[in-house]
């Protein structure tokens, strides 16, 4: 005959056994790959932070030095000179659109000028242009007047004044009407 332990069925249940389908079991693997996942993820933050920190210790020692201080200048020079060179190019754009001034208005009335005479002074109104030039000598500024009328610039060329300066040279004011279209 057999003998049955009716509370071996109790004695069982208090053992501990893990069952891998076990939905307890499945949760418990989750969470504790939740907690490992996150616990990853502070560790690559906070070793992140400390890169960032010596980083921008780097930056800041780099961008105080005397080096980088030039370079930075240097930079916005560089900057304002390109804004210049491109406020010079949209002017001259609009003198070459209006046909007031051109650079070869500017050459061809350079070219007429004798060595020794130096224009300091230039107004122009519609038609009409004022200069102001120094010339050692009178004969140079009628050497220039000469010029002027022969270069084909202008209609009428006149004296406005004519005065000896300080320094012995002549100042002469001199008058002139532009023609209408190109030069010759």
């Amino acid at each position: 005959m057999n003998d049955y332990n009716f509370f071996e069925v109790y004695g069982r249940k208090s053992s501990f056994e893990i069952s891998l389908r076990s939905p307890y079991f499945i949760g418990a693997v989750v969470i504790l790959l939740c907690i490992l996942m996150s616990l990853g993820l502070l560790t690559r933050n906070f070793i992140m932070g400390r890169q960032i920190v010596n980083i921008h210790s780097q930056i800041s020692t780099i961008q105080a030095s005397p080096e980088y201080l030039k370079a930075v200048q240097l930079s916005n020079s560089i900057d304002a000179m390109k804004q210049y060179d491109s406020s010079a190019d949209g002017v001259m754009s609009l003198f070459e659109k209006n046909n007031v001034i051109s650079t070869e208005l500017l050459e061809t009335l350079s070219a007429q000028l004798p060595v020794t005479v130096t224009l300091t002074n230039f107004n122009m109104d519609n038609a009409s242009a004022n200069f102001t030039f120094n010339a050692p000598t009178r004969k140079a500024v009628s050497e220039l007047v000469l010029r002027l009328k022969n270069s084909g610039l202008f209609q009428d060329v006149s004296f406005n004044s004519v005065t000896t300066t300080e320094t012995g040279g002549v100042e002469v004011t001199i008058n002139a009407v532009m023609k209408a279209g190109e030069a010759e």
